[in-house]
């Protein structure tokens, strides 16, 4: 299955068209076997204190966002200056693909699966606001060769580098002067 959030709307003066939106202070369980995206880029929204553990057999594509209680400050949670302690645990398994957002605002991120940095064939980066556990599966760099750039990975946390490093060539158009090694 596929869910697909939209573009505006603001939920609980927070989360701006969301795919998946969880609002609880009970601790809860999202299994995802399908896609999860949204065309404003907030793939997944939790609020209301409790715990989200999210495993991802599937596809999440965009931003994750676990905090900003009880409002964030604004209407657009990307713009927000400082993120609170996020109560999202996130284990993307071994059929996993997480094409990562510009926050990834988790507890725990564990990897077994495939996680694009700042999404599939763009330069961008992400930001992982806990720890960060690769524990096999592969972990993709988009590389601008033309441009002299690559997406840039930030972990506030832990970080635990075990997996493979996936190297995606966007443009390639003309070679790097010098050595390359």
């Amino acid at each position: 299955s596929v869910i697909q959030g939209g573009t505006g709307a603001s939920y609980d003066n927070a989360a701006n068209g969301a795919g998946v939106v969880i609002n609880s202070n009970q601790n809860t369980t999202l299994v995802n076997s399908g896609t999860i995206s949204a065309l404003s880029g907030l793939a997944i929204y939790s609020s209301g204190g409790g715990v989200l553990t999210l495993t991802n057999n599937g596809t999440v594509t965009g931003d994750i966002y676990g905090t900003c209680q009880p409002n964030c400050p604004g209407a657009d949670i990307a713009a927000a200056s400082s993120l609170a302690d996020s109560s999202i645990y996130v284990d993307n398994l071994s059929g996993g693909v997480l094409n990562a957002g510009e926050t990834l605002d988790v507890v725990r991120l564990r990897n077994w699966g495939q996680i694009y940095v700042g999404q599939a064939e763009t330069v961008s980066g992400t930001r992982v606001t806990g720890d960060f556990l690769h524990k096999a599966g592969q972990l993709v760099f988009d590389v601008d060769m033309s441009n002299k750039s690559a997406d840039l990975l930030t972990v506030d946390g832990y970080a635990d580098l075990r997996g493979t490093i996936g190297i995606n060539a966007v443009k390639a158009s003309q070679s790097p002067d010098g050595p390359q090694t």
